[in-house]
């Protein structure tokens, strides 16, 4: 039996977050269970499961999951620790081939934030998920407030204006200006069909997510038609020139365009609908402002993959300043966050201000940090198994099936009044039915 529209809306309304290290800890149970996996050297396929289950015990189970990660991550370092000397000279002559660490670990990166939020949009609908932990109603931090940031993020790291190099320089031409303007189309049809579907089966919304009518695919579709845009040689100072701007405006006459966006829906005034763009404009402002911040995120993502992944030799030498660079980058954008979220404005999915921006930047960097670092540390030349390269290279489609089957167990049952153990299981089957169509797919290319 399914439970009322506005009691499914309180139910995940209401929120006002947790902190910047609970939300890293989360990741960190994940990041334990890969170090588990590869020490003891599992198959690829099963690791990469199990790093989806270990994300869903760290939501369902956070403070036991984390005290088994610690443990478990004390134990590889003691093991590694001991290993390590005998281990040496077997694999120095594998830390050559910088490049390929880099995608690997890109790759179970790309993996690893997409299994999370995936797993979180439908466990946020069990009474077993710390309410803390779903999306926050104005200002703060939370696990679900950095899904949608980190999904662009991850898309922007790995895309054409990240790629250097002469075979990409050239890519402005009408093929490729087509297939950009398809994907753009694409999600704009996504957007649509995902709103008349909603509609049609009265499926709960909350309207201070994104707006009325507005969803994350409108918003990807507007990131998706404005990056082209930046200029490749400046696409860093392009990022922050709009985040400054936009987070300028924000805290312009006290706030004004901040408290109007994050104004409660039920207090809002919105124009006559024969002023139809004003009116638009009025029911969907959080969807519409927060894509300038989106816009940022993708824009910083796509020119920290231009550093960080795309022009890099190889070379142990070359690792190692990769290493160097990537943690003093990574450091600077957390004390960027820090700063911004205690001096200028707290952090603001809704409104993806300036500290939200750097945020995402700094929260993605760590964890592709930790991920490649894990790998190379690791010794072996390995590939990512089929279901990590499926999932990461087919985000969209994963995205897309999992919002579909967060809708139909919706539809199906009252997921706020299942016990703990309906909640484990409707999960387990859930993420084992993503997980296998993602397998069946064949890999896109990088």
């Amino acid at each position: 039996m399914r439970a009322s529209n506005e009691a499914k809306v309180a139910f995940v309304s209401g929120n006002e977050g947790t902190t910047f290290g609970e939300v890293n800890a989360i990741v960190f149970v994940v990041f334990a269970a890969e170090c588990a996996c590869r020490l003891v050297r599992i198959d690829e396929d099963v690791a990469g499961v199990a790093l989806a289950y270990a994300g869903l015990a760290a939501m369902f189970a956070p403070e036991l999951a984390r005290s088994v990660a610690g443990v478990a991550f004390a134990g590889c370092l003691a093991t590694w620790s001991l290993v390590r000397r005998s281990s040496d000279a077997s694999t120095r002559a594998s830390l050559g081939e910088t490049t390929a660490t880099l995608r690997e670990g890109v790759t179970t990166y790309r993996f690893v934030l997409t299994t999370l939020t995936i797993t979180a949009i439908l466990a946020i609908d069990f009474e077993l998920f710390p309410r803390r932990l779903g999306k926050t109603e104005t200002y703060g931090l939370s696990l679900m407030d950095i899904g949608g940031g980190s999904y662009v993020f991850s898309s922007g790291f790995v895309s054409s204006l990240a790629r250097v190099g002469k075979e990409n320089e050239g890519q402005g031409g009408r093929k490729n200006f087509q297939q950009k303007r398809g994907g753009f189309l694409a999600l704009v049809a996504l957007g649509c069909a995902r709103l008349v579907a909603t509609t049609a089966v009265g499926y709960h919304a909350v309207e201070s997510e994104y707006g009325r009518y507005w969803n994350f695919f409108f918003t990807l579709a507007l990131v998706k038609l404005l990056a082209p845009a930046a200029p490749r040689g400046a696409i860093a100072s392009t990022s922050t020139a709009i985040a400054a701007m936009y987070q300028c405006a924000l805290l312009m006459n006290g706030g004004a365009l901040g408290e109007w966006i994050l104004q409660d829906p039920s207090e809002r005034a919105h124009p006559p609908v024969r002023r139809l763009a004003r009116w638009f404009f009025s029911v969907n402002r959080e969807g519409i402002f927060s894509s300038i911040g989106y816009l940022c995120v993708y824009l910083g993502a796509a020119s920290l993959g231009k550093v960080f992944l795309y022009s890099r030799k190889d070379g142990a030498e070359s690792f190692g300043h990769w290493v160097r660079d990537a943690v003093s980058m990574t450091g600077a954008l957390w004390a960027l966050t820090v700063c911004l979220h205690d001096n200028v404005e707290r952090a603001s999915r809704r409104a993806a201000n300036a500290s939200y921006i750097a945020w995402i930047l700094a929260y993605n960097m760590q964890v592709i940090v930790a991920f490649t670092v894990l790998r190379r540390l690791d010794g072996r030349q390995t590939t990512a198994s089929r279901v990590v390269t499926s999932v990461s290279r087919n985000q969209l489609f994963v995205f897309l099936l999992s919002n579909i089957l967060t809708g139909g167990v919706n539809l199906a049952m009252d997921t706020t009044r299942a016990s703990a153990s309906t909640a484990w299981f409707v999960m387990n089957a859930y993420l084992a039915t993503v997980l296998g169509c993602a397998r069946v797919l064949r890999p896109r290319p990088a």
